[in-house]
């Protein structure tokens, strides 16, 4: 490996030069899940003794004074281009929030001081010129690491509109040492959207004729994926789950490029969960909860729970187990189940709180139809803010997850439903049973309940195990402390990802 202005001694102890890319990251811009860890991420890096630097483009929406972006002066007025397309661009400066992570935004008002990110709010169509955004994104950040003379060890890019840095580093700056050295991390938000754009599209973005290889194109070349350019193009393609990757369907259509994708330990198909911000999500000193509690004194979720119940004016009944059903606005499938299953989730003699992202649609009409009409069984919550998220966890017993879609959301959700002693019971598809070890009710093992098939057998044979733990208070009590144990914090992540890093750097030829 070809160390300049690095000391062996700082990559022996596994502290690396990690550039991080996003288009979108908390709090400055976008709401998904990916976003959030993309704003938590690096502060773990951080913590460990990486050096990072974070980079996204400016959008109108962030907020230059709250977040005190500052301009740099040898940042200003950069010129970059590919092939026949150009651009001048700027770098301002700032921190994430409450850490020393520096976090650069790429300026170009044509491109990004505009309403919405990739999308026209006011239509929901694409924008027309994201092609040209993302390319002089990616010219900005590699504009970027040259002026600066910052030469990092890892470049670690999220979400194929990212994309377009490792194709650009690969084809046009293949033969720069400044850029050849670095080794390319990709961690793609999904393998359901493979950023798929007509050919002729890029070609009238003037972009040079190198980016169109085959290993870059589908449709006999007359359409290109930037998702597949990048599992091409990328050193390690981390996914965010072993079985998200194996369930997905879509990702199944491309085995030859996954074969990239692994953890440290393992060179086969596998991945890493992205974990959530144990200082956020503590049962012990959650200001939002009733009752504060611990591995020690699990019996206090029964106050939160009274106290919800109550709160929904729904008789509270404490022997009677509180699951929680986590629906989508799509959620379908999820619906039908639910419906073909009423009769067996009532002779559960359990409440079932359902809880939707939406304010309007089917969801909510069938949810206010089975409280109506069960009103012994069901009820629901519509658009919970982020204080009712809290208290749901605390409160419930267990944790409901029936999407087959790989929504990012939701593996979220059983992670924290397991931080605070919630059970999940989910169906083992497209990520979702990645972190949730099945309970062995022989050795009081395991940390949930699964269903491979979304069928209604499968997901009432499961309800049924959980219901009969449940009625064990013993065992019950292990099972809760089971969830309550395990890490699935950012530092965690951080810390396999920089096992990771190490697993590329160290086994670099030159």
């Amino acid at each position: 490996m070809h160390l300049t202005k690095q000391k062996v001694s700082d990559l022996m102890k596994g502290k690396y030069k990690i550039f991080y890319v996003a288009t979108e990251i908390q709090p400055f811009a976008g709401t998904s899940d990916f976003a959030e860890v993309a704003g938590l991420f690096p502060k773990a890096l951080k913590n460990i003794g990486h050096d990072i630097r974070v980079m996204m483009p400016n959008y109108r929406s962030v907020n230059a004074r709250r977040y005190v972006l500052r301009d740099v002066i040898r940042l200003k007025d950069m010129p970059v281009s590919a092939g026949d397309f150009k651009a001048t661009v700027n770098a301002k400066s700032a921190f994430l929030p409450d850490s020393k992570v520096q976090i650069y935004f790429l300026d170009n008002p044509e491109y990004f001081a505009r309403l919405g990110l990739f999308h026209d709010p006011q239509t929901g169509e694409e924008f027309a010129d994201n092609i040209e955004r993302m390319t002089v994104f990616a010219l900005g950040c590699l504009k970027t690491l040259q002026t600066l003379h910052w030469q990092p060890n890892v470049i670690h890019c999220n979400g194929w509109r990212t994309a377009m840095l490792p194709i650009l580093i690969k084809t046009q700056f293949a033969d720069d040492p400044f850029f050849n050295q670095p080794k390319i991390v990709f961690t793609p938000e999904n393998f359901s959207d493979w950023g798929v754009y007509d050919r002729d599209v890029l070609e009238k973005a003037g972009l040079p004729a190198d980016i169109f290889r085959n290993e870059f194109l589908l449709d006999d070349g007359k359409k290109f994926s930037f998702l597949k350019a990048a599992l091409a193009t990328s050193d390690r393609v981390v996914a965010p789950g072993k079985h998200y990757l194996h369930d997905s369907g879509k990702a199944s259509e491309w085995a030859a490029e996954l074969k990239k994708v692994s953890d440290v330990d393992d060179q086969e198909q596998v991945g890493i969960i992205s974990g959530i911000d144990y200082q956020a999500w503590d049962p012990e000193t959650d200001s939002f909860l009733e009752e504060n509690y611990t591995l020690r004194s699990v019996g206090k979720k029964t106050g939160n729970k009274k106290v919800l119940i109550e709160a929904l004016k729904v008789p509270f009944e404490v022997d009677k187990p509180l699951a929680v059903v986590w629906l989508s606005e799509n959620a379908e499938k999820e619906l039908s189940l639910l419906e073909q299953s009423v009769d067996e989730l009532r002779s559960l003699d359990m409440q079932i709180l359902i809880v939707s992202d939406s304010a309007e649609g089917a969801v909510l009409e069938y949810a206010a139809s089975l409280a109506n009409n069960y009103s012994d069984t069901f009820f629901g919550v519509t658009d919970p803010d982020e204080e009712t998220l809290h208290k749901l966890n605390a409160a419930c017993d267990f944790s409901l997850i029936m999407a087959e879609a790989p929504i990012v959301n939701q593996r979220k959700f059983q992670l924290v439903s397991m931080r605070y002693g919630t059970i999940p019971i989910v169906q083992s598809m497209n990520g979702h049973a990645d972190a949730v070890v099945e309970y062995d009710d022989e050795h009081e093992t395991g940390t949930g309940f699964l269903f491979r098939n979304a069928d209604r057998e499968s997901f009432i044979q499961a309800l049924n195990r959980a219901a009969q733990v449940y009625k064990d208070s013993k065992k019950w009590v292990r099972l809760v402390k089971n969830a309550m144990k395990e890490n699935f914090s950012i530092e965690t992540t951080g810390a396999v990802y920089t096992r990771l890093y190490a697993d590329l750097l160290n086994n670099s030829k030159g």
